[in-house]
């Protein structure tokens, strides 16, 4: 597992299956492209089940004018961001920096949980694992 404690706005370098790859720090505009895509599941998810309940057109544009207009919250985002499909899109977002050609699928290749919580920390700019001590804790002074 990567040293993360210095790694705050900082690259850092992972494997993902065979490939090493390199993380960036999350900009403004990955958190921009994950609301988008955030937005654009909660459409799909719609229109799913306007499609299986057969509903009509007009209920169809009604309801997509409703999902469009819905706001994305401070709850939203922190919610997203813990799901493993946010974790997933975000991881993603951060490889695109310096691999550009990569797809979202290669994220799969993350198998195991603390891989991805590695991952997500060090793109979110905490720079430490929860699991870490606070700097300076068992020093004497």
């Amino acid at each position: 597992m990567p040293d993360l404690t210095k790694s705050t706005g900082q690259p850092i370098t992972m494997k993902i299956g065979k490939k090493e790859v390199v993380l960036s720090p999350i900009t403004m505009g990955d958190l921009a492209a994950f609301e988008s895509h955030c937005k654009s599941n909660r459409l799909n998810a719609f229109l799913e089940v306007a499609k299986e309940h057969k509903m009509e057109k007009v209920d169809v544009h009604e309801g997509i004018t409703r999902i469009l207009s819905i706001p994305f919250s401070g709850n939203d985002f922190s919610s997203e961001m813990s799901s493993t499909t946010g974790i997933r899109f975000l991881i993603w977002r951060s490889i695109k920096h310096k691999n550009p050609e990569i797809k979202l699928q290669a994220v799969d290749d993350l198998s195991e949980i603390d891989e991805m919580m590695v991952a997500l920390t060090a793109i979110s700019g905490l720079g430490r694992l929860p699991s870490d001590p606070p700097e300076g804790a068992g020093k004497k002074e």
